[in-house]
């Protein structure tokens, strides 16, 4: 009967101690760092700019504001979440670690700001209107007077090395009644040189007359590695050694959507769009003018060294000596 009783007195003990034992707490809601940056010409505002901690589900505002003579661009970076990457005020949600950076292009209006660029060639800049014989600074910089008679001096040189790696978008503004004379240069054209990480997009280069060496095209002289997307060239263009309408010489850089129309001039490696493509890639583009040379003569392109063309095509005249 003792023995009973004890055991009873015992499961009651473990009973009432069981009654107390603390609720279990649930899992903490992890918490996370935004990190905030801007490039130049512009800052973030809201929520600021630096380290930030948010819970997981928190939905973060952002506002971008730019600079004097800048504008926004897109956010990049850990940007999944974000509701609108091409728009200054947006929204985030947190759910899990992410950097983020807004960027900022300097607007180009004149002559003179497009001449700025080789100023600092890993800049960001968007064309903002139309450039031809009437904008400012024409007659100083582009005209047929200028720089003692050679015209537009091209952005980004390879003596000393200074290529362009920065970008610049033209919204598919026209830049028009360009005049290079410059038989004893290479690199030449609008810009001479464009190295790793450099992006030109959406511009359109128009009436064009354009005289160099080797490296010679309507938009670019050389691309090295560089991006060339959604440009049109309408030029005449002359030169030596890898002559294209569009680049002069593509050496492991990607073209993409991109075509021209008019004529060129050139002794070795002339072509429509590139004159030579050394290794890279042409992708869905396309030439309708004339092309005239000796060796290395292409519709498209002049010659082709490892490079690849994909969905692209041809129109028009090509007369030629050797590997036409």
């Amino acid at each position: 009967m003792k023995r009973i009783s004890i055991f009873l007195i015992a499961v009651a003990l473990v009973a009432g101690m069981a009654g107390c034992l603390p609720t279990p707490f649930p899992d903490p809601i992890p918490l996370y760092d935004l990190t905030i940056a801007s490039t130049e010409g512009g800052e973030v505002t809201i929520p600021g700019e630096g380290a930030f901690k948010y819970y997981e589900g928190t939905v973060v505002n952002l506002t971008a504001e730019p600079d004097e003579g800048y504008r926004f661009v897109d956010w990049t970076g850990h940007v999944g979440t974000i509701a609108n990457v091409n728009a200054p005020s947006t929204t985030i949600i947190m759910n899990g670690n992410r950097s983020i950076t807004a960027c900022f292009a300097k607007e180009i209006w004149d002559w003179y700001d497009l001449d700025a660029i080789r100023d600092n060639l890993s800049g960001s800049y968007v064309l903002m209107s139309n450039l031809d014989s009437a904008s400012v600074g024409y007659e100083e910089l582009v005209g047929p007077m200028a720089n003692g008679a050679r015209g537009w001096e091209p952005i980004g040189t390879s003596e000393p090395f200074s290529p362009l790696v920065g970008s610049l978008d033209g919204q598919g503004y026209e830049i028009r009644d360009l005049f290079i004379d410059r038989p004893d240069e290479d690199s030449v054209g609008l810009f001479g040189i464009v190295d790793e990480g450099g992006v030109i997009k959406n511009v359109e280069v128009v009436s064009l007359n354009v005289t160099g060496r080797i490296g010679v095209g309507g938009l670019l002289g050389n691309n090295w590695g560089g991006t060339v997307m959604n440009c049109y060239s309408s030029s005449s263009v002359a030169g030596d050694e890898f002559v294209g309408g569009l680049i002069g010489m593509n050496d492991d850089g990607a073209v993409i959507n991109s075509g021209f129309t008019g004529s060129v001039i050139g002794d070795l490696y002339a072509g429509g769009l590139v004159g030579g493509l050394w290794g890279g890639f042409v992708r869905d583009s396309y030439s309708a003018g004339n092309v005239t040379g000796q060796d290395g003569v292409g519709g498209l392109v002049g010659e082709n060294h490892e490079g690849v063309i994909d969905g692209s095509c041809a129109t028009g005249n090509v007369t030629g000596s050797w590997s036409v």
